[in-house]
């Protein structure tokens, strides 16, 4: 679940991040740096993310992050932020060293927004942030953006909106939800992404927000550096398909949240559409289209519970005008959380995944070894926030 960072870094709703908190360490002359991270074990009973189809294990994972302030002059600050991460999932040997999730640096000119570079997530996921609520398995029918380099973006906030601009630069494998695979990652030759957003004084119970989004991805066509072949989804005689390499990606985003995330009742539905089209391959010319819809209805209450219950569904759908007809699949998925913040710092919980009528080869839970068939899977989890 993604948490609030801090405000001198980015604008707040347009950027997430994991520190819930940070320590300051440094505050002098204008300049600070502050410490965060967060520390994490959890118990899976198989599915997504365990040793083997039907073995449970726990996972461990910590973050690390430093953020950093100076004024430059008068209403002109320059930030910088860096994030990584180190994880355990079933495999010992893969406790040692961290991968970088967030390093970028930028200007903060006040009232008139914020400029910043590097490696971060898109903004562009801001549009369906709105249901990124769950424990651990949140936005699992998301169409969205990892965490990629080469961005550059302008962002502002003020009086209820939100919005901002975003310039992707060229980069290889590229990590997207959609133009991912095993073995596959997008070569991106340029792109860009818009988001916009306004949110409302509290309405009864809470604040309303309303929010948009458009991202645009181009792929690289030189012969030393085209994307590598996507292989889609298991699907009858389509399983492993090669579908060749991407020629531009188009994605829509829409949120709409009533309420604030853990002060009583919250509300939440997102829908995003992502059209791919392809250079070659069996489906040269042809599209990948994936639509995806996601809710959330929680309660916080004063005590320090929350519980969260939702449904996401996925469908992918491939053109093969070749042959005069199309594929389709659908996930479905039901989700149910027990959260209980014990203080700001330590917080465990419990979460049920479970599958509702998936389609063969196709699910938002991990498929079992060499099995059409979905996995409900759970997970009690432990976290300390620093």
């Amino acid at each position: 679940m993604k948490k609030s960072l801090l405000a001198l870094a980015v604008a707040s709703a347009a950027f997430v991040a994991t520190s819930v908190s940070a320590t300051p360490v440094y505050n002098k002359d204008g300049t600070t740096l502050d410490i965060g991270g967060r520390i994490e074990a959890m118990w899976m009973s198989g599915g997504e993310k365990a040793v083997n189809k039907n073995d449970s294990t726990i996972r461990n994972r910590a973050r690390l992050n430093i953020a950093g302030r100076t004024q430059l002059t008068n209403g002109i600050a320059a930030y910088g932020f860096a994030e990584w991460q180190n994880q355990n999932v079933g495999k010992s040997d893969n406790g040692d060293g961290f991968n970088t999730r967030d390093q970028y640096v930028g200007v903060d000119f006040g009232k008139f927004g914020k400029v910043q570079a590097g490696r971060y997530e898109d903004p562009f996921q801001y549009a369906s942030d709105v249901t990124d609520h769950f424990e651990e398995h949140g936005c699992m029918a998301l169409v969205g953006d990892e965490r990629n380099s080469g961005k550059l973006s302008y962002l502002w906030s003020g009086y209820g909106v939100d919005a901002g601009v975003t310039a992707q630069f060229a980069e290889n494998s590229y990590d997207s939800d959609v133009l991912k695979a095993k073995d596959y990652k997008a070569n991106v030759n340029d792109g860009f992404s818009i988001f916009a957003g306004y949110t409302t004084p509290n309405v009864v119970f809470g604040p309303i927000s309303i929010r948009a989004a458009y991202k645009y991805l181009d792929g690289q066509r030189d012969s030393d550096t085209i994307s590598p072949d996507l292989t889609i989804f298991k699907v009858g005689n389509l399983k492993g398909t090669n579908l060749g390499s991407f020629d531009h990606e188009k994605t829509w985003a829409a949120g709409l949240s009533w309420g604030t995330f853990k002060k009583g009742l919250y509300l939440a539905v997102d829908y995003t559409y992502d059209k791919v089209e392809f250079q070659d391959g069996t489906f040269d010319g042809n599209d990948l289209t994936t639509k995806a819809f996601e809710s959330i209805i929680s309660y916080g209450f004063d005590s320090g519970v929350v519980l969260s219950t939702g449904y996401q569904w996925r469908k992918q759908e491939i053109d093969k005008a070749a042959e005069g007809e199309y594929t389709d699949r659908a996930g479905k998925l039901v989700q149910f959380t027990v959260a209980y913040n014990i203080n700001p710092n330590f917080r465990v919980w419990a979460e049920a995944n479970i599958d509702a009528g998936s389609d063969d080869y196709y699910s938002l839970t991990k498929l079992k070894d060499d099995s059409k068939d979905a996995e409900n899977f759970f997970d009690i989890g432990a976290r300390y926030t620093f």
